[in-house]
């Protein structure tokens, strides 16, 4: 990405991969978080019969999330960007895995589904 850096401008990077279904690039460098479900089935979801491997794909995601973040950052860096950009990273929701019996994103406002990380820098 070409830009002049004499304007100002302004980016969105919405990274979708911690939405259900979990996705992430199946190498093992990608899945440091085992066993993990193959695949998120709508159908059963919110079972409770496979937590742990549900759980494990979600945290997979979450880790191949900070990876892209990190190369994002890096190419800024590189750019020049990083000492007149402010950077805000935050998530849209959590995510419940059965907790107060609940599951994903809508069923409650608890700490799980609400509490969301938020990091903010500033040059």
């Amino acid at each position: 990405m070409e830009a002049n850096k004499s304007q100002p401008f302004f980016a969105s990077v919405l990274f979708d991969s911690t939405h259900i279904g979990y996705s992430f690039p199946e190498e093992s460098s990608f899945t440091p978080f085992r066993p993990y479900l193959n695949y998120v089935y709508y159908s059963a979801y919110g079972s409770g019969l496979h937590v742990t491997e549900d759980v494990n794909r979600y945290r997979n995601s979450v880790y191949y999330v900070d990876y892209l973040i990190g190369q994002l950052l890096q190419y800024m860096e590189k750019a020049g960007w990083m000492e007149n950009t402010i950077i805000l990273i935050t998530g849209d929701h959590g995510e419940a895995f059965g907790e107060h019996g609940c599951w994903g994103h809508n069923g409650s406002f608890s700490d799980e589904e609400t509490r969301v990380p938020l990091l903010l820098y500033v040059p």
